[in-house]
């Protein structure tokens, strides 16, 4: 039996509104969304979608619905609205919805360039390519930025993957060139080492092991006569690593990797020692 042109009318609505809100849940649970950005808009739009779904089951009692359902231009007119919002969320997460990174690595060694493989966007992940033929060692790729006397810098090191034969990555800052002042520090136990030493000096507050996928935190303030180095792993305080640092000559990132598939991913970071900060320098 044909349906009458108005029920026909609302059936027609009722299937693009219900469309319309399942495609907005489902794409709230199937999308790999960034903290941020899940945490605004995934739970107004999943909420939206799902309490549509929610009222459609309850045979349109809800008045808003019972709008939405009055004819399909209503419906279709909700269904673009919706879309535009889509639409939005999508371009906010592509590419991992992350913010332009601080700066991108650059391999300064031209006999090192086979040893790593740059990749994202933005040249802001680098991967090592097979184990480093000397054990034991590691070797370096640097931001392609200058650092110098005036500015306060932050950046942060995502540890995406670690060799586990070969887990050490060193970080910190090498002058131009390879020049000094060389300021590092290594992921098994933080300790740290001053241009070139030998000697590594532990953490003064004991031994802490950076792993895989955890997110160091780095400032360099260089608005003073010496130069500040601070440090926090995840959402840990920030620590004073080094408050001695040279600010006549520029300085670039470092990160030295030595075991094949060893990844890190510079991103920008909002965090900064200004927050509560632990004095921790190496005396």
């Amino acid at each position: 039996m044909p349906l009458r042109p108005e029920r026909r009318r609302r059936a027609i609505s009722s299937i693009i509104v219900g469309a319309t809100a399942a495609a907005l849940v489902v794409a709230v649970r199937a999308a790999n969304v960034v903290s941020p950005v899940r945490s605004v808009f995934s739970p107004c739009i999943g909420t939206v979608g799902s309490s549509l779904l929610y009222s459609q089951q309850q045979a349109f009692t809800s008045g808003f619905v019972e709008s939405l359902t009055s004819s399909p231009k209503v419906a279709l007119a909700f269904a673009a609205s919706a879309s535009l919002v889509l639409a939005v969320v999508a371009l906010l997460c592509r590419g991992g919805g992350t913010q332009r990174p601080p700066f991108e690595w650059a391999v300064m060694h031209e006999e090192c360039a086979a040893e790593f493989t740059l990749g994202g966007k933005w040249h802001e992940t680098v991967e090592k390519v097979g184990d480093y033929k000397m054990p034991g060692w590691v070797i370096p790729v640097n931001g392609r930025i200058e650092m110098s006397a005036g500015s306060v810098y932050r950046w942060a090191l995502d540890m995406e993957q670690m060799n586990r034969e070969r887990p050490e990555i060193q970080f910190g800052i090498q002058g131009s060139d390879f020049e000094h002042p060389w300021r590092l520090i290594t992921t098994t136990r933080c300790s740290r080492s001053r241009d070139e030493e030998d000697a590594w000096t532990p953490r003064p507050g004991g031994d802490l092991r950076i792993q895989e996928r955890d997110i160091v935190h780095i400032e360099l303030d260089f608005t003073g006569s010496l130069g500040v180095l601070s440090m926090s792993v995840n959402d840990g305080p920030f620590e004073i690593v080094y408050d001695e640092i040279p600010t006549d000559r520029p300085v670039m990132p470092a990160v030295m990797l030595g075991g094949n598939s060893s990844r890190v991913r510079v991103q920008a970071t909002k965090r900064s020692a200004k927050e509560k900060c632990l004095t921790t320098v190496p005396r």
